[in-house]
């Protein structure tokens, strides 16, 4: 059982090291109210990073049992960020935000994951590299400025023991690193109830939820035939395949400003629309976030964008958008490196 002071490695608890994560610096004050907190992520000499090793395999599951894994591949997760503005990882790692999840399949989600605050979850996109390896330059975004040395955070990473009977086999782990909270506020002493005087008429104030503009980038020129709907509503953004292809078999986001972004659980391959909702987090500020979606090799990002509101009148009801796709034809696949920080 191994640990480190606060600002390094931290203790992990499983029987095989799953990656290690390590709090590197922070908070770092960015200005605006905003704070910034860094991290690295590691693998040993006995794991490797494979973004599809246990698709279709089974994972751990509670007690001794095998179940299907979700999700697949080699991610991690940090849980429990109080008013998250932005998140920021290298390449080729995507970032996905939620209220709930990812958790490894063996790890009990519940007792370190609180619904009501944010998670970022890394998911690596590459190719299959064996450890040992150091990725830098992990970054979360809080108006929080105050260190909670005991955040949890979650590991998923493949077993790399070549000639060895476990070699390729999924490695799953939980461990405590720092992450930001907000400092209490103290109880004011009570004051006397002042005479009531009549209450105005409140000012409406610009709404959280906005239907964005979507740009749709193709990785590969005609990946957009594949899709036969991608819309945008009021806080949500819904991709729709074509009925006669492979169906939705990924749809995660790649990064986020402004936005809490929460992609349902949906069945791989399905033909049906999926929805993914979001809540602007600063009301006065843009909203900017994208989304990647794919069936088989017909991969699209797509980027959504709400202006900051103008004024009051920004709530009024806003009807659902299409999208836009972006103008440079065949070139279109060169755009890839703008999705992932």
């Amino acid at each position: 059982m191994l640990f480190a002071a606060l600002g390094g490695i931290l203790l992990f608890t499983g029987v095989a090291q799953a990656g290690t994560l390590s709090f590197t610096a922070g908070p770092t004050n960015i200005g605006g109210g905003q704070f910034q907190y860094d991290y690295n992520y590691s693998i040993s000499a006995s794991e490797r990073l494979d973004p599809t090793a246990t698709t279709g395999a089974t994972c751990p599951g509670p007690g001794n049992t095998l179940i299907q894994c979700n999700p697949t591949g080699t991610f991690f997760t940090i849980y429990d960020i109080p008013n998250l503005v932005s998140v920021s990882s290298p390449f080729p790692w995507a970032i996905s935000i939620q209220q709930v999840g990812f958790t490894p399949s063996s790890i009990s989600g519940p007792s370190i994951d609180d619904p009501n605050l944010s998670n970022v979850s890394f998911f690596y996109n590459g190719p299959i590299v064996p450890g040992p390896i150091t990725f830098p330059s992990f970054s979360i975004v809080s108006t929080c400025g105050v260190l909670n040395a005991t955040g949890s955070f979650t590991s998923q990473t493949t077993k790399n023991v070549p000639f060895d009977p476990t070699d390729g086999t999924t490695l799953q782990d939980v461990g405590s690193v720092a992450t930001p909270t907000c400092a209490a506020t103290p109880t004011p002493t009570p004051t006397p109830t002042p005479t009531p005087t009549p209450t105005p008429t409140p000012t409406p104030t610009p709404s959280g939820t906005c239907t964005p503009v979507l740009t749709v980038t193709e990785v590969y020129p005609g990946a957009a035939a594949w899709y036969q709907a991608i819309t945008a509503g009021p806080g949500s953004v819904t991709v729709d395949t074509i009925n006669s292809g492979a169906g939705l078999q990924g749809y995660t986001v790649v990064s986020s400003t402004n936005a809490n972004v929460t992609v349902p659980a949906f069945t791989f391959g399905t033909h049906d629309p999926v929805t993914a909702t979001f809540v602007r987090l600063n009301e006065s500020q843009p909203v900017d976030f994208t989304l990647r979606a794919s069936s088989r090799f017909n991969t699209i990002y797509i980027q959504a964008q709400c202006p900051a509101p103008a004024g009051p009148e920004y709530a009024a009801a806003a009807s659902p958008q299409g999208f836009k796709q972006a103008s440079d034809g065949a070139a279109l696949w060169r755009r890839l490196y703008l999705m992932i920080n």
